[in-house]
């Protein structure tokens, strides 16, 4: 198996920097009319829908619960490594996923995905040569259907070659 590397670093980037422009953009507009150009027509139309201020609250508080998710995966001949942080928050002390595992080790995956989240989660089985068996969820933001499909094409052969291994 040659080296596949599968990463989404230029779009969690955009979408990090997009979100942060919006929602900055929708929290500090309308408190400018609503300070400093008290007689304008879009000062009226800021004190009329006072109830967006909430709804803009609740974006901010979805998107840092939520997080967008950088992750980078590499496979190579006998191991391969899953590594996944938030874009914004990991430099604020957010927490690493990362595993780094031998392909002998991988027992199962499955993706799962969440309605109303723009993060899918991959779920990594592991069995130890000692037995002991586990499981690491990997949050994923921004995976597109063909690259989950190549994600699992990869990892279902290695799960073959496993059991080919075994018998």
């Amino acid at each position: 198996m040659e080296r596949i590397l599968l990463h989404n670093d230029r779009k969690s980037k955009l979408l990090t920097i997009m979100v942060f422009v919006m929602l900055f953009t929708l929290a500090t507009i309308p408190l400018i009319f609503y300070f400093f150009f008290q007689t304008t027509l879009l000062h009226h139309f800021f004190t009329g829908y006072y109830f967006l201020s909430p709804i803009i609250i609740v974006l901010h508080i979805y998107f840092i619960y939520v997080g967008i998710y950088n992750y980078q995966l590499k496979f190579e001949d006998s191991s391969f490594c899953i590594t996944s942080r938030r874009t914004l928050s990991s430099y604020f002390g957010g927490k690493l996923h990362h595993i780094e595992i031998s392909n002998d080790m991988l027992r199962g995956f499955q993706f799962m995905t969440r309605p109303f989240y723009i993060t899918s989660r991959l779920l990594i089985q592991i069995q130890y040569s000692s037995g002991r068996k586990s499981a690491v969820r990997i949050p994923m933001t921004l995976i597109n259907k063909s690259s989950e499909q190549r994600i699992e094409n990869i990892l279902n052969n290695i799960i073959q070659k496993n059991e080919c291994q075994k018998n």
